[in-house]
């Protein structure tokens, strides 16, 4: 082999362990917060859901969580959610794949998400108090860090949204309900100093079809209230309680509807 291909064998070798290093290191420091965000739950007995607990919430409400099959099974307080899906940012962007995992607890309101999107990775979490997003590539460099007030309600919002996925978490005491009519409600969140609020629409049969609320985009370092919709379907079994395994997270914006986010379910765990 000659020096000048020995020299190229060698470049290449450190640019891939330097990368396998960098993502080793990235992705250490979300196993830390996941072990944090995880704890909260740690060592309480979750309680029986019994049917006085959906006495006074809404109708539709009552109708939804009679649907979820929530009575009498233990409550989710910690769970462990795999994904596959699309991603973009804009509509002349190309749909980009990604496969995520996603560590939630109810016991504090908080997620942590994590998606690989080659060569980006991405951390999206609510820890109890503050959101937090961070991008980052190849685990070498951050390409994005974003800890504001709008990231805080974005973050809490998306929880809301998610509780179809942990539908004990309906009835917990951050939750306060406001009746509007036979097929839609208000759900208003606090934790920490977040506050996000948002609405419920549901079915006949009692699925969630949709949820709406107004949440801010960044857009060129700078944050707008807009409305946002995440559309749900093909409800299914999971650990004893009916969710939605697919859907589609639009923005309504005036110049039309952009669809930014499409989802698919591939593992759902309850962590004991």
């Amino acid at each position: 082999m000659s020096i000048v291909l020995m020299i190229v064998a060698g470049i290449v070798v450190l640019s891939l362990l330097v990368i396998i290093i960098g993502s080793l290191v990235f992705k250490g420091k979300i196993s830390l917060e996941v072990k944090r965000l995880m704890s909260a739950g740690k060592g309480i007995v979750p309680g029986v859901i019994r049917d006085d607990k959906l006495e006074g919430l809404p109708e539709p409400v009552q109708r939804y969580l009679r649907y979820a099959g929530v009575e009498d099974k233990r409550e989710l307080l910690r769970l462990r959610i795999s994904q596959k899906g699309e991603i973009r940012t804009d509509r002349e962007q190309k749909w980009m794949p990604f496969r995520a995992e996603q560590f939630v607890s109810t016991a504090k309101p908080g997620f942590l998400w994590r998606a690989n999107t080659f060569p980006v990775l991405v951390r999206d979490m609510f820890d109890g108090k503050r959101g937090s997003m961070r991008i980052n590539f190849l685990g070498l460099r951050n390409l994005a860090v974003a800890e504001t007030r709008e990231v805080d309600q974005g973050s809490l919002m998306r929880y809301l949204a998610e509780m179809v996925w942990y539908p004990t978490a309906f009835l917990r005491d951050e939750i306060t309900w406001h009746p509007m009519d036979e097929n839609s409600a208000m759900a208003t969140i606090i934790a920490g100093d977040s506050t996000a609020e948002g609405v419920f629409h549901f079915n006949a049969a009692g699925e969630v079809e949709m949820f709406t609320a107004k949440r801010y985009r960044e857009i060129h370092g700078h944050f707008e209230l807009d409305k946002w919709v995440a559309h749900l379907e093909e409800y299914r079994e999971a650990e004893g309680f009916k969710i939605p395994f697919k859907g589609t997270i639009s923005w309504k914006l005036p110049e039309g509807d952009l669809d930014y986010f499409r989802f698919e379910l591939t593992g759902y765990n309850r962590i004991t």
